[in-house]
């Protein structure tokens, strides 16, 4: 009997060891996608699940696995098996609701396994689980460009993990920042992985101990005056704990070659809302030995402004402030050029700011745009712009510039050279030019240093264009039906019936004279082509028909009639269409007789 039992002993250890050894019994699994992520239970003690994927033969893959109990009490167990059945734990966290796994090569060809269990085959709870490639991802993952934020809907944000790629060019190789503001309960944690070999460079991340958020507002997760090279990168945004999904702001900026910052100047004080969880970044340049940056936070729930000033030469951090409790900050530093980066502490409430670049001895050159500065409305031909500027060297020119966008761009110059003692401009506004959200930029050059110091309208103004009133032609046909209209810019309407006198349809004839694709109500050289438009000097004239191309001269005056207008003429008065000037002066040529030298009015040449 002692030899039956025996025997009995062994076939029952044979049986359970083929049900619980991995590598004898091909245990059913459900393939997993990369990317993208699967939430499942471990429903009953000891139950385990796998996942399988695949790696085609020839390729490595970097990846990252991650496995997140989102309730229940099982301590998760994550781990991978290889094609030939070696095995990589994952590892966790102090809090117990998480593992993961990085590895960088995965080269064998075939199928891996992901198992899912509970660490000690005990407990039971929901999970989710995702893997991805930290080199190529796959499942399109969220591109970032510099300079932008990224925002993350809170309340329909429900993964536990979010993949996202970007890409520093050489022009923006060197220190950069990545910054992450909660906006609900997560605490964002960062992990940035080298997109061309996979492997993981850094993490970050801001854990509060339980009991929630900190007294202030939001928390935040910073990488910070990270050295990249030109190149891909990958980077996975998740809970610092674990446990919390939510929504969150997150951008990546360069620090030595900002992207899309606002430029500031000596003397200047700008505003602006800081909205939730945002940064606001401007920069600055010129060689000054003292200097000082005001922060002011002019309304809004809370106070705690933050500044914070990088060398753009180095990318290191020159230093910062931060209003505790305060509504307002100052920095005092030396510089030549720099990027500043405007926040509250925590980024928890939406405040109107302003900030001021100013001199240590109040001597930074000013300038302040008068008017037009928001609100107004222009109808007629022309409109005066004021402005004021002050200096103690004075200041060598002036020059105004035109936004139609709201203040994004200044690219058309109203006018240049001016005096630097000027404080006003009649422009003359040029014809078919309309915007509702018009700003002008005046800025000054300092005598000496040659620092611009510029100001632009505080809001939008309306230009509007006016279209000569003169009379319509009508046209009718022997029924008295109206037939034909022909409008102010000789663009045509022809009515067209049936039969029995119903109107048909409505035929609008355009006037292209040019035949450019532009009508020539809006077309700025309406007998010459030109589908770009292009207008250098901005005076409403096209190059294609301008006398003046590279000087503004709406009124394209041309005295001598050769062809150059007489802004740019240089001999306005006497015909000469080769413009020829052998001895270089600011006259055609010139001849001696027994008073001296005398202009020589000759025919056109």
């Amino acid at each position: 009997m002692k030899i039956k039992s025996d025997l009995n002993f062994v076939f029952l250890c044979i049986v359970l060891g083929s049900i619980f050894s991995f590598n004898s019994i091909a245990l059913a699994a459900t393939p997993i996608s990369c990317g993208i992520p699967i939430n499942s239970s471990i429903s009953a003690p000891g139950e385990y699940d796998d996942y399988t994927f695949t790696v085609p033969a020839g390729e490595t893959y970097a990846v990252t696995i991650r496995l997140t109990r989102t309730s229940g009490t099982m301590v998760p167990r994550l781990v991978l098996y290889s094609p030939s059945g070696g095995q990589t734990e994952g590892s966790g966290d102090s809090y117990g609701n998480y593992k993961q796994i990085d590895k960088t090569d995965l080269s064998a060809a075939g199928t891996w396994t992901i198992r899912v269990s509970d660490q000690n085959s005990t407990y039971t709870g929901n999970y989710n689980l995702v893997w991805q490639k930290t080199k190529n991802p796959c499942n399109n993952p969220t591109v970032l460009n510099c300079g932008y934020t990224f925002s993350s809907c809170g309340s329909c944000h429900t993964v536990q993990h979010d993949f996202f790629t970007f890409t520093v060019d050489a022009q923006h190789q060197g220190k950069v920042t990545i910054r992450a503001y909660s906006t609900s309960p997560l605490n964002p944690r960062l992990e940035l992985y080298n997109g061309t070999t996979g492997a993981k460079i850094v993490e970050q991340s801001y854990c509060w101990l339980a009991g929630g958020n900190p007294p202030e507002g939001s928390i935040y997760a910073r990488i910070d005056e990270q050295t990249l090279s030109a190149g891909p990168y990958t980077l996975v945004l998740s809970d610092c704990d674990h446990n919390e999904v939510g929504g969150y702001k997150l951008t990546w900026q360069s620090l030595q070659n900002p992207c899309g910052a606002t430029p500031i100047a000596c003397g200047q004080t700008l505003s602006g809302d800081l909205g939730r969880a945002e940064e606001h970044f401007y920069t600055f340049s010129g060689s000054y030995a003292n200097y000082s940056m005001t922060l002011t936070f002019t309304s809004g729930a809370l106070p705690y402004p933050n500044l914070e000033l990088y060398n753009t030469s180095t990318g290191s951090q020159l230093g910062y402030c931060r209003g505790e409790r305060e509504y307002s900050c100052t920095l005092t530093n030396s510089f030549s050029s720099g990027l500043m980066m405007v926040s509250g502490i925590y980024g928890n409430a939406t405040r109107h700011y302003t900030l001021e670049l100013q001199k240590t001895d109040n001597s930074c050159p000013e300038v302040l745009v008068t008017a037009p500065n928001g609100s107004e409305v222009t109808s007629g031909s022309s409109y005066r712009i004021t402005w004021t500027s002050s200096s103690p060297q004075g200041f060598s020119s002036q020059q105004i510039k035109l936004s139609t966008d709201g203040g994004s761009t200044f690219p058309t110059a109203i006018a240049s050279g001016l005096s630097g003692t000027v404080q006003y401009y009649d422009w003359s506004i040029p014809s078919g030019l309309a915007s509702s959200t018009a700003r002008i930029r005046v800025i000054a050059t300092e005598n000496g240093t040659g620092t611009n110091a510029q100001d632009d309208s505080d809001a939008d103004f309306t230009i509007l264009h006016t279209v000569p009133v003169v009379n319509r032609q009508y046209r009718y046909d022997k029924l008295n039906r109206l037939k034909e209209i022909t409008r102010e810019d000789n663009g045509k309407i022809h009515y067209i019936y049936d039969n029995v006198g119903n109107l048909l349809t409505l035929a609008d004839e355009v006037t292209d004279t040019d035949g450019d694709g532009i009508p020539d109500s809006s077309d700025n050289c309406p007998t010459v082509p030109n589908p770009g438009q292009e207008d250098i000097d901005g005076d409403g004239v096209g190059n294609a028909c301008d006398n003046c191309p590279l000087v503004a001269n709406q009124n394209q005056s041309d005295v001598d009639l050769d062809g150059f207008g007489d802004v740019c003429d240089n001999c306005p008065t006497i015909c000469n269409s080769q413009q020829l000037n052998a001895d270089g002066d600011q006259y055609r040529r010139c001849v001696r007789s027994n008073s001296g030298l005398r202009r020589v009015r000759t025919a056109c040449m």
